[in-house]
């Protein structure tokens, strides 16, 4: 004899059936998941409501922010590499800082002697073994 009894067919059956019902029961409708609203303390309150999507304060927010990064990398990074370049690469010699300060900047920066230092006196400040004189060439008193 061969096959199943009719019995065991029908026990078959009726797990079938019920394996059908468990998976379209496993289904959610678009209610659920019924969750309980979620407490929030006051400091996620207010930034809850202050950052809400299209709210006033957000688009402000992300405007300041716009703003401070394309001033950061558009206009001050730019400004202190040029400005590093020009102190450290092109101001090294007399010759090129007049062109940049004219005969009185040089004057002022000490690469060019003055007549009188009233300064050179003092035992705290020393011109002969100062900045000026080790990157300069002229000669300090």
């Amino acid at each position: 004899m061969f096959g199943y009894t009719p019995d065991e067919r029908l026990r078959l059956q009726q797990l079938r059936a019920l394996r059908r019902r468990w998976l379209k029961d496993q289904e959610l409708s678009p209610r659920e998941p019924v969750l309980p609203p979620e407490k929030l303390g006051p400091v996620a309150r207010f930034w809850e409501r202050f950052l809400q999507p299209g709210s006033f304060w957000r688009l402000q927010v992300s405007e300041l922010y716009k703003g401070g990064v394309f001033t950061l990398t558009r206009i001050l990074i730019p400004a202190w590499v040029i400005h590093y370049y020009l102190k450290y690469h092109v101001m090294v010699s007399i010759e090129t800082c007049m062109l940049y300060l004219g005969a009185e900047g040089i004057c002022l920066t000490l690469q060019i002697p003055f007549t009188f230092l009233p300064w050179k006196h003092f035992h705290f400040f020393s011109l002969k073994n100062s900045y000026y004189k080790k990157h300069t060439t002229c000669d300090l008193p």
